[in-house]
């Protein structure tokens, strides 16, 4: 399984139940500050809280997020080109990890 650009919210572990994974370029967080992993992760994943602008509700990124600009070109050389609210992928320095790109 393919699995890159995600921010992950997770509620203490955070699993793949022993499967392989090409992954990179993900955000994981968990409420308590220290998601714990069962596997190994991409270099160039990042523990961090994601800064929704209302978790649960509103998924946007606030300013100063550590998916801004983390985020791995794959996605848009497969074609997706825009995020849920029509905006082009890249708009800032590079792709934002997440559905939706900091203005």
């Amino acid at each position: 399984m393919t699995f890159k650009n995600n921010i992950v919210w997770g509620y203490g572990a955070l699993s793949t139940g022993g499967a392989t994974l090409n992954e990179g370029n993900n955000l994981f967080w968990a409420s308590n500050g220290g998601p714990f992993f069962d596997f190994a992760r991409s270099a160039t994943d990042k523990v961090g809280d994601p800064r929704f602008v209302n978790p649960g509700v509103d998924f946007h990124l606030q300013a100063g997020s550590p998916a801004q600009n983390a985020g791995s070109a794959d996605s848009v050389n497969a074609g997706w080109r825009v995020d849920f609210d029509g905006r082009a992928i890249p708009t800032g320095a590079g792709v934002d990890i997440g559905p939706y790109e900091l203005p």
